[in-house]
This record gives structure tokens, C-alpha cells and sequence, in this order.
């Protein structure tokens, strides 16, 4: 095999998982470099936010007085380290607290740490009525 003349996609169907951590985040870099279109954005970024909530999971106990803020921008500073153009209260509309860019793809997060279902529905509002607009490439987002 050629190795200099290898295709992302080649490289993919190897099977980095015998390399660990450092193969897992290769391959999810080259899933982002053979982004398409905005459902594989969207389709690779949940699978991406998963992996960040279980990664923040591990720690709860620790993380039970943390403010909105503080696991909001964690969230951010994780999913940055993976590839994406992420930050924490960015204008669009009003402050949105998660805005994860890719190329020309977006996906707007308001967070809420659940305090009443108030505020879940006031969280949900600002997402959908003032944040997106819901133009092609960036009618997506998550409470």
C-alpha cells in the first residue's frame, strides 16, 4: 500500500482503533473533512456532543455546583479541541450561549441547567424564535 497517496476515506476504512485515543480522534477529524452537506454536519456533530456529555459525565459529583456557564463553556472548549468552530455567547439574534460552526454549516445550543420547566420553555423560545433563523445550513439547534 502506498501510504503517501492514501485517501482520507482509505485511511478511515483501516481501522485506527488499535491506535486508542489518538486513532479516535483522527478518524473523527477525516469524519469532518468528508462532511458533504449540513445533515452529515449535523448527523457528526451529535455523535460529537455525545461523546462530550459522556466525557463530562465521568466527573458529575464534581460537577453538581458548576454553573450554566461554566459547563457551557467547557462544552465549547471540547468540541473546539475536535475540530469545530464552537463559542460561548456569540450575537446572533440575542447572546446564544453554543454556536458550533463548520465551513458554512451552523447549529445554535442554548443551555439550561434545569432549574423549572419555566425556564426549560423560555430556553426552548429564545432557540427557536430569536437565535436561528432557519436558513439552509443553520436550522438546527438543541435545548
Amino acid at each position: 500500500m502506498d501510504i503517501e497517496n492514501l485517501s482520507i476515506a482509505e485511511a478511515k476504512k483501516m481501522g485506527l482503533g488499535s491506535f486508542g485515543h489518538l486513532g479516535k480522534t483522527f478518524a473523527s477529524f477525516m469524519d469532518k473533512i468528508l462532511i458533504e452537506n449540513y445533515e452529515d454536519f449535523i448527523r457528526q456533530l451529535y455523535k460529537d456532543l455525545d461523546e462530550v456529555i459522556q466525557t463530562l459525565q465521568l466527573n458529575r459529583e464534581l460537577r453538581q455546583k458548576d454553573s450554566e456557564d461554566r459547563i457551557t463553556i467547557d462544552i465549547v472548549n471540547i468540541l473546539s479541541a475536535k475540530g469545530y468552530t464552537s463559542s460561548h455567547d456569540k450575537k446572533s439574534g440575542g447572546h446564544v450561549d453554543i454556536t458550533v460552526e463548520l465551513r458554512d454549516f451552523i447549529w445554535f445550543g442554548e443551555a439550561k441547567k434545569h432549574e423549572a420547566y419555566g425556564n426549560l420553555l423560555e430556553g426552548f423560545k429564545q432557540l427557536c424564535t430569536r437565535y436561528t433563523t432557519g436558513e439552509v445550513n443553520q436550522n438546527n439547534g438543541g435545548l
